[in-house]
């Protein structure tokens, strides 16, 4: 691994010049979590689930571990898989943040009325319409026309919906990264590269509470047929300045 640095928003980062993972963000505010040992720390993190999913770290001797995992089998009700920070919000987006997820689908890619959802909120209702407060990568079913990654945005005022990536869901890891530095021009990246770079995310009209986000990893598997989609999370690496 060769790292460089780079000043991006106020902060100094360090990262990988071949993965484009931020290997080391130089901030006041600074969380990561690469998800090591038995069970997913219930002092930071909680899980909603619902029908068919689960969110768990894998099992002791597990081929892979390191990662949490969101999986879903096909059943009535449509399943669903939430790890979030149970709305305990301390990420402040109006601080220079900076939000990085490393994923992967392992498994079959949710069709019909899937969703899957990575990046920050205010909420944990299981309906991401109710959301008023996001900024988030999200991936639709393949049968739908968008079959790539997709950005929705919402600070209450100004809304981007279904913003395509130009970048392919598939079954490939990618380093997923959101630069808050200027709340008029929020920008998105995967693997390095900015992506939907000639759309405006405008999140400066964020209320002060409203500016105070979680991270919000979500799945929602499908109501019909019998599909197993598996979803991990490598890491969630999060940094900003102080109040």
């Amino acid at each position: 691994m060769t790292t460089q640095s780079d000043f991006d928003g106020q902060n100094v980062h360090f990262t990988d010049d071949t993965t484009k993972e931020t290997v080391l963000p130089v901030a006041p505010f600074y969380f990561y979590d690469d998800f090591i040992g038995n069970a997913l720390n219930g002092d930071i993190w909680g899980t909603l689930t619902a029908g068919t999913a689960t969110a768990a770290l894998p099992a002791a001797g597990a081929a892979i571990l390191g990662h949490l995992v969101l999986s879903t089998t096909a059943g009535g009700g449509a399943p669903h898989a939430i790890a979030s920070t149970v709305e305990q919000r301390f990420l402040d987006l109006s601080l220079a943040a900076g939000v990085e997820i490393r994923a992967k689908f392992n498994s079959a890619i949710p069709t019909s009325t899937g969703a899957n959802i990575i990046g920050v909120n205010n909420d944990d209702d299981t309906d991401p319409s109710n959301w008023n407060v996001r900024a988030v990568f999200r991936a639709e079913d393949p049968v739908n026309t968008n079959t790539n990654w997709l950005i929705d945005t919402d600070d209450e005022t100004n809304t981007q919906t279904s913003i395509d990536t130009g970048v392919a869901v598939d079954a490939t890891y990618h380093i997923f990264r959101i630069d808050f530095a200027n709340l008029a021009d929020v920008k998105f990246y995967i693997d390095g590269t900015r992506v939907a770079g000639t759309t405006t995310f405008n999140m400066s009209d964020l209320t002060t509470d409203g500016a105070v986000m979680q991270p919000i990893l979500y799945m929602l598997g499908t109501d019909v047929g019998a599909l197993t989609s598996t979803m991990h999370i490598d890491y969630v690496r999060l940094w900003a300045d102080r109040e």
